[in-house]
Parts: structure tokens; C-alpha cells; sequence
């Protein structure tokens, strides 16, 4: 049997690295990968660990933050809410003054029960009751359009989300658009009552004479 006769001349015995890379998986796997890579290369399991871990700080840190965006509205949002009712007040009677002979330029506020209501002047126009809800945080719309001064089209349930930014600024979204003042919030309004096109076409008209 020579041919397995340098079998018996080898030594098996287990050196003691050996022993404790049994014992030591872990620590078995970052040998491995340093005889392949010449440094200890994060594994896909090392991966994991992290990315379940970010999730779940991620988590907490997004419900902190939730709760402390409701606070902020909760504080803000009324002042807010006042300041763009007095905002529209005031554009449409400067509207009414500085358009006397032009109601696509011009709208009326009325301030109701619960909120307020915005419309036009020049059938058919856009009627928005609108108000206030903190819980929710947003400003609840009920539209309706007016073909006729007897005849009304519900438009339907819309709604201003209220949200807070990295500057602690209240923002109100409507329709796409982010408004961080009352001012620009009121002419947004204002120009969807009256129907954007033919305002903006109204005011440029204007502002030729």
C-alpha cells in the first residue's frame, strides 16, 4: 500500500486556532474573509443587522416627529387660519375697488358659523366653504360651482393639507402648490374662485393702461 503510505506520515492534530475557530464561528468567518480580501469586509448579515436596525430608529424618530408636527399645528395652525380669513377679506375688496367694472377680477368673502366661504363674481364661478380642522390638519373644502343664480353643481369634497417643515413654518398645501404665508395662500384661492385664466388675463389687461 505505498501509495497511501505518505498518508500516515502526515499530522492531523488540530493546532489550537483550529480548536477555537470551532468554538468561535464568528471569528472563523472574518479569517476567511481576511485570507480573501486582506481586511475583515462586511458580510451581507452584518447588512442586515444595520439596515433593521436604522428601520427601526427610523420608526421612532418618525413618530416623535409626528407627534411634535401635531403640537406645532395645534399652536400655529388657528393664528394661521385667522390672518388668511382677514387676508381674503382684504384682496377682495382691494379687488373690488381696483376692478370696479370687471367682476372676473372680483370675489366675496363671507364669514359663516364654522369658517368662511369664498365665491365669485362672474357666472359661472367657484363657491368654496372652507374650515378650519386642526385633528385632521387641514382646512376641509366643500365646493360647489354656479352655473346660475338658481342652479348649483356640487363639486365635491377638497381639502388644504396643513404640514410643518424643517424651519417649524406651517405649510398648506392645495392643489400641488405649498403655501408658507396667508397671502400667497388667499391668491391661490382667490385665483381658483375666479377662474385662474381668465383673472390673471383680466389683471394683465389692467396693468397695460
Amino acid at each position: 500500500m505505498v501509495g497511501a503510505r505518505w498518508l500516515s506520515q502526515l499530522d492531523f492534530k488540530p493546532s489550537p486556532a483550529y480548536d477555537s475557530d470551532i468554538t468561535n464561528p464568528i471569528a472563523a468567518a472574518e479569517k476567511i474573509m481576511r485570507r480573501l480580501g486582506g481586511r475583515i469586509m462586511p458580510d451581507w448579515i452584518d447588512k442586515l443587522k444595520e439596515k433593521r436596525k436604522a428601520l427601526s430608529d427610523s420608526g421612532q424618530t418618525q413618530e416623535e416627529l409626528a407627534l411634535h408636527a401635531a403640537r406645532v399645528i395645534t399652536t400655529k395652525a388657528p393664528e394661521f387660519w385667522n390672518s388668511l380669513i382677514e387676508r381674503l377679506q382684504a384682496d377682495s375688496t382691494k379687488l373690488k375697488a381696483v376692478f370696479p367694472n370687471n367682476v372676473s377680477c372680483q370675489c366675496t368673502l363671507v364669514k359663516t358659523a364654522i369658517g368662511c366661504e369664498l365665491r365669485g363674481c362672474k357666472l359661472p364661478w367657484r363657491e368654496l366653504s372652507m374650515r378650519l380642522n386642526v385633528d385632521e390638519q387641514s382646512v376641509d373644502i366643500d365646493e360647489r360651482k354656479r352655473e346660475a343664480p338658481d342652479r348649483i353643481i356640487p363639486g365635491g369634497y377638497d381639502e388644504i393639507t396643513i404640514s410643518v417643515n424643517d424651519y417649524e413654518e406651517l405649510e398648506f398645501t392645495y392643489k400641488g402648490r405649498v403655501h408658507v404665508t396667508p397671502g400667497s395662500l388667499a391668491q391661490h384661492l382667490i385665483e381658483y374662485v375666479c377662474g385662474s385664466l381668465s383673472f390673471v388675463q383680466a389683471v394683465s389687461d389692467k396693468e397695460k393702461y
